[in-house]
């Protein structure tokens, strides 16, 4: 029996040493960790263009400077598709839409820059050209992006275009689906009235 007295004498002791004596209703553990917060989620690609829609734009006299960063700042692709009146030929049509900032511009007086692509010339005078945003696209002849180009005609004469710079056009835009039977040609085109030589970048990026 005296062997067992340590044993059973020892038993108070432990409890006193692992845990301490607690009062009804007193709350026992460690608290609960709060989850760290949920990162905001990263800006998607599409914000920027977002903004670029919707950001205000300069003044050149009595012109609205319009970038190809707004007018190219949403998808605008073509597709090739069988012809209703001759199914043998294909033509081009989109199922994208032209957002309201932009249809907004139609019928508006503005300046824009970019790089040219004749498409008639008159007395080795350009008189009707592509104004589109890359040079790649002018000068090496992959097909530019509906929305990356405006379609233009200068009024009472022509320029030349022998300078390797980008081009500011100035006069009335027209914003919609412009097509020649059934083929879709363009969504921007401009009556141009005065088209200079620039050295800046007509990009606006």
């Amino acid at each position: 029996m005296t062997a067992a007295a340590p044993l059973i004498l020892s038993l108070p002791l432990l409890a006193q040493t692992n845990s301490t004596p607690t009062q009804r209703g007193e709350v026992r553990g460690k608290p609960i960790q709060r989850l760290p917060a949920t990162p905001a989620p990263a800006k998607a690609a599409d914000d920027t263009r977002v903004t670029a829609l919707d950001a205000p734009d300069a003044r050149d006299g009595a012109f609205t400077i319009l970038s190809f960063e707004k007018l190219s700042a949403y998808d605008y692709f073509v597709t090739e598709i069988p012809s209703l009146l001759e199914p043998e030929r294909l033509v081009l049509r989109s199922t994208n839409s032209i957002p309201p900032q932009i249809k907004a511009y139609n019928g508006k007086r503005v300046s824009i820059s970019g790089f040219v692509r004749p498409l008639r010339t008159q007395n080795r005078l350009v008189t009707e050209f592509l104004l589109l945003r890359d040079q790649g696209t002018c000068c090496f002849g992959s097909r530019a992006q509906m929305n990356h180009f405006v379609r233009v005609k200068l009024k009472g004469g022509g320029f030349s275009p022998g300078l390797p710079v980008p081009y500011k056009a100035t006069g009335t835009l027209s914003v919609g689906e412009e097509y020649v039977g059934e083929f879709l040609t363009s969504i921007y085109s401009m009556d141009a009235e005065k088209v200079v030589p620039q050295q800046e970048d007509p990009t606006g990026l």
